[in-house]
């Protein structure tokens, strides 16, 4: 059973995390936190209307406290390219072992650094 932690750095709202948003409506129960430092402390029932008591928290390592097995990127930065935010919140589930979905623009294993921490967490 996948443990979702989403992230959308500044982004956690009804329009920009569309990605996230999905899987917080219809699988709530796999949603184990989002991040979002600028949302920290809410609920996804405060901020979308629905979600429940799925709390938000401002960076992957507090998300590690919810044991997360995969990390979503629930929302798309400027121009659908990993900038800084979204690196050093994937390097720290990538440490951890989460399994990483991301539909972004830029693929992760075209990432020299990406792939390689990747491939040292691979699960056999």
């Amino acid at each position: 059973m996948q443990k979702f932690v989403i992230l959308c750095p500044s982004a956690f709202d009804y329009l920009s995390n569309k990605t996230g948003n999905m899987l917080i409506r219809y699988r709530p129960q796999d949603v184990c936190c989002v991040i979002d430092s600028t949302k920290a402390g809410q609920t996804a029932q405060d901020i979308l209307g629905f979600g429940g008591n799925i709390p938000v928290v401002s960076n992957f390592k507090e998300a590690m406290t919810f044991t997360p097995n995969a990390l979503v990127i629930g929302s798309s930065p400027q121009g659908g390219y990993i900038n800084g935010e979204y690196q050093r919140e994937l390097k720290a589930a990538i440490h951890y072992g989460c399994d990483i979905y991301s539909g972004m623009h830029q693929f992760l294993n075209d990432d020299p650094e990406f792939a390689t921490l990747a491939e040292k967490k691979i699960r056999y």
